[in-house]
């Protein structure tokens, strides 16, 4: 696992098991209210402002020695152009994809795509140019079945290429792959099974290289030759492994009557879409779109029915929220009530469940039903006792009732799970101000203004203590 270089196989494995984590992370939290807006955002508005820096920084020329080894290509806070191009593949499409959906994220999805597609072809990253043609290509195939737009895709690409092949770059530099390639061909004779380690061929590159080749090397400049040179044969079998299995989902997805069923229902057309429905083995996923479809047909009774045999949360919750928005709190709390009724079946969605109870608890409060919304809350914690926002809310219904006790052993627990927290340090104060201890209401105040002056608690307790004066 550490190979050559002990320090930077360690960095590797560490940021390699940091993006499981991350990525089961998003995977768990992408349902949750606004979470997936807000890593949207995150990332459309960093990948703007990314491409803006790369394009300000090669119209400035600055650093002088970047903008001069790069042959003026755009680099921006990269290592080199074509790993901005790569970066940027992945953006625009997303980019293009936020901006045609609409809503809020429109804006600064449509200046992020416009900002990075001309970082893009600012970077005249050869394999960045072929690399988005071939997405494109294989989006014509996937979505509409055109062969004639991924050739005609395919031979734009060809002749842009063959126009402007040494456009920015020097031309010495067409060759020097090649030496590299030897080189990494001569690591794996000697490693052919371990590899020499994560970022190990750079250590071995200069032992095993060519009298005469390139005098330094990063990587092979090829993804199989880069893994079989630091991961050996082990590693190019896991890399082979898990293309064949992206290749095999792709492929079942495209050719699946759930993919049809769902090109039907985005055109409009329920009736095309239950046919290929019909034909889908029984199960979530049949269920789901057969909630879509009742949906798009208007029949929003069925599509409750469909939704909550599916597991659907999402979608559930965007009927409740809509039915809150129309003040019909009476209709939201039974469809709440159903959804926590089905997650109570499922014993291992406690967290689900738990944000069930929360929203009941919400609801309940809102329709002046306390004593069920302080128990609803109570449930929800039980089941995540560390979820502070569980506890909060518990924490300020009690301070309404008048319930000190019970407000301030709330606030404190939160405040020790969160201490940064400034809701959960300023509702103490407020429990402090209802008691009478104005003194000790000032001193918290202070301390929740020092973590989050903007914090709605913080905002509160100052109104309070100016009006206690």
């Amino acid at each position: 696992m550490l190979g050559r270089d002990p320090l930077g196989g360690a960095l590797f494995v560490a940021v390699a098991g940091a993006g499981v984590v991350w990525y089961a992370a998003i995977v768990r939290c992408a349902r949750e209210p606004r979470a997936l807006d807000a890593l949207l955002r995150t990332f459309v508005v960093s990948g703007a402002l990314a491409s803006a820096l790369a394009i300000a920084l090669l119209a400035a020329r600055v650093p002088a020695a970047l903008y001069t080894i790069s042959h003026a290509r755009a680099t921006g806070t990269f290592v080199v152009p074509g790993e901005l191009a790569g970066y940027l593949i992945v953006f625009i499409p997303i980019a293009f994809a936020l901006a045609r959906r609409g809503g809020a994220l429109a804006p600064f999805a449509w200046c992020g795509l416009a900002l990075g597609t001309t970082a893009f072809a600012l970077t005249f990253s050869r394999a960045g140019w072929a690399g988005l043609t071939e997405a494109l290509a294989m989006l014509a195939v996937a979505r509409r079945g055109r062969l004639r737009y991924a050739a005609a895709l395919a031979g734009a690409a060809i002749a842009l290429l063959a126009l402007v092949f040494n456009a920015h770059h020097d031309p010495s530099e067409n060759f020097t792959r090649l030496s590299i390639w030897e080189a990494a061909l001569q690591s794996i004779v000697r490693f052919p099974f371990s590899g020499v380690g994560p970022f190990g061929f750079a250590h071995v590159y200069p032992l095993v290289r060519a009298p005469g080749a390139e005098p330094s090397a990063l990587h092979a400049h090829g993804i199989v030759l880069t893994v079989a040179a630091e991961a050996g044969l082990l590693g190019v079998a896991a890399l082979a492994w898990g293309w064949w299995r992206f290749a095999a989902e792709l492929r079942a997805r495209l050719t699946s009557h759930g993919a049809r069923s769902d090109d039907a229902l985005q055109r409009g057309d329920p009736v095309t879409a239950a046919a290929w429905i019909a034909r889908m083995p029984p199960g979530a996923r049949r269920d789901d779109r057969r909630a879509r479809s009742a949906a798009v047909r208007g029949d929003e009774a069925t599509a409750i029915a469909f939704y909550l045999d599916a597991g659907n949360d999402e979608a559930l919750q965007h009927l409740v929220n809509e039915r809150v928005q129309r003040g019909r709190l009476h209709d939201a709390d039974a469809l709440e009530r159903r959804i926590r009724d089905r997650l109570a079946q499922t014993p291992t969605r406690p967290n689900a469940l738990g944000d069930a109870w929360w929203r009941l608890g919400r609801l309940a409060a809102r329709l002046d039903r306390p004593a069920e919304a302080a128990a609803d809350l109570d449930r929800a914690s039980a089941l995540a006792p560390l979820n502070t926002k569980y506890l909060l809310d518990a924490a300020q219904l009690a301070l309404e009732r008048g319930d000190l006790g019970a407000a301030s052993s709330r606030f404190m627990r939160a405040a020790q799970i969160d201490p940064g927290d400034a809701d959960a340090v300023a509702g103490a104060g407020l429990v402090a101000l209802a008691r009478g201890d104005v003194g000790s209401a000032r001193a918290t105040g202070r301390r929740s203004d020092r973590i989050d002056p903007g914090a709605p608690l913080a905002r509160r307790l100052r109104e309070r203590l100016a009006a206690a004066r």
